[in-house]
């Protein structure tokens, strides 16, 4: 049945229901993410900022004055694609605090039909700039090893600048 009422036009009542749900649900989550459960197949870990080079670029990473000006940009890759290849999944995260703390999985995927799967290459980047194109003075790293998802634990060290 469709009925107009003002300027909308409502074709099915129940589709409102279920459009208002899933409006609260996203809200919800978008207010909260703190509150929202961790996904099984994501990879946690930490990045932190290696001593020295906060010592060479003269910014303390771990002073008390709180977080960056910036983001923090973790990304995942498929190990060995040549010239590191195309971003699986990416997690911004602004006005990072050092050691920083991570989650980064399927929701975070570039693509949805991307395959978040199999070992994966895990870098960082942080950028007082805060987008997501590398310039010269961003601090850099990766983790040691790629991992497949659900790995929790992963290590990244920012201890190069870019040129």
């Amino acid at each position: 049945m469709k009925t107009n009422i003002g300027y909308f036009r409502i074709c099915r009542p129940s589709a409102i229901g279920a459009l208002a749900f899933s409006f609260l649900t996203a809200a919800a989550s978008a207010a909260s993410p703190a509150a929202a459960p961790a996904a099984i197949d994501a990879i946690r870990g930490t990045v932190s900022v290696d001593p020295h080079l906060s010592n060479k670029t003269g910014v303390s990473a771990g002073d008390a004055s709180g977080p960056l000006e910036g983001a923090l940009f973790v990304i995942a890759r498929k190990p060995g694609a040549k010239g590191g290849g195309p971003p699986i999944a990416v997690k911004r995260i602004l006005r990072p605090s050092f050691p920083q703390a991570f989650e980064l999985g399927k929701a975070d995927a570039m693509m949805s039909s991307a395959d978040f799967a199999g070992p994966l290459a895990i870098s960082a980047k942080y950028t007082a700039r805060g987008d997501a194109m590398t310039h010269a003075g961003d601090w850099l790293g990766e983790a040691k090893a790629s991992v497949p998802p659900g790995t929790v634990g992963v290590a990244i060290t920012l201890g190069r600048v870019a040129p």
